[in-house]
């Protein structure tokens, strides 16, 4: 590891350090008023589509990430099952299927 390498390393460290990881919300907090408000159109998408949505599939993602950090957390706020979940998978691919779209690209 030459030097140039090693001082970008620590310029990203520094500047991890000043980061406050604590303005997120994490699983197990409370959801206030205004992240309900946020959650609105991840609900919406949920119940208009029939499985949980994907981060393309809704226009206010910066927010919602600059708030909840992962979509998983987005998820769990909104009270929705995992993108992961089985179920969730074969709606999907279902939904998919059914609207033509082409699973083998």
């Amino acid at each position: 590891m030459d030097s140039n390498d090693r001082q970008k390393k620590q310029t990203c460290f520094s500047q991890r350090k000043h980061y406050d990881f604590n303005k997120f919300w994490k699983p197990g907090m409370p959801v206030t008023e205004e992240d309900m408000k946020l959650l609105e159109d991840v609900k919406e998408v949920y119940q208009r589509q029939g499985y949980v949505p994907t981060m393309k599939e809704i226009s206010n993602v910066q927010k919602l990430k600059a708030r909840f950090r992962t979509w998983n957390n987005v998820l769990c706020a909104a009270g929705l099952p995992s993108r992961n979940d089985p179920e969730q998978k074969r709606k999907r691919l279902d939904a998919m299927s059914r609207a033509g779209i082409d699973l083998q690209e």
